[in-house]
């Protein structure tokens, strides 16, 4: 089967519970659906994101995807990367890494950078899904009450609203 007929597929992955869910949610259907083609995506605070995991696919500095870029972002980028970020970094690469691997797939990993508010990175996850022809987002999702709801949002709701592709969420 050639890339072509491949369907592309984000999935997002924040490092939470419901996002570990998703994802084995997703290998299960990679598993089912080979034709499935999946790219986690994260999200880090714009500037200070840390270098891109040992056990990821390298990414060229072109390929990252900052919301607002500003002259000396990636010079800031490589510079003063932090070891905290990176290890968290690591850590939730590592655990859904392990959720495709123990099932034998291979998924492709991007970071996204963005301002800290909300709209913002549902913006910079839409706009990349948008550009990069995606067919498919899948967010895991926690359950929040109707009041809850109406007051902060979550990510994955204020997605589903904003989003032209077709999303699933996972609780």
């Amino acid at each position: 089967m050639t890339n072509s007929n491949k369907v592309k597929v984000l999935l997002y992955s924040d490092g939470s519970q419901h996002s570990f869910s998703a994802a084995i949610y997703t290998a299960g259907l990679v598993k089912n659906l080979p034709n499935l083609k999946v790219t986690v995506v994260q999200v880090q605070e714009n500037g200070e994101g840390s270098m891109i995991g040992a056990k990821c696919r390298r990414i060229d500095e072109k390929d990252n995807w900052p919301v607002s870029p500003i002259a000396d972002w990636l010079k800031r980028l490589i510079n003063e990367s932090n070891s905290t970020d990176k290890s968290v970094y690591d850590e939730i690469t590592d655990k859904t890494n392990g959720i495709f691997f123990e099932r034998g797939l291979n998924v492709n990993h991007q970071v996204l950078y963005s301002d800290t508010t909300m709209s913002d990175t549902v913006d910079v996850i839409l706009d990349y899904a948008t550009k990069k022809s995606f067919e498919f987002i899948i967010i895991g999702t926690r359950r929040l009450n109707i009041l809850k709801r109406l007051i902060s949002g979550c990510l994955a709701q204020n997605i589903l609203k904003k989003s032209t592709i077709p999303v699933l969420l996972i609780k």
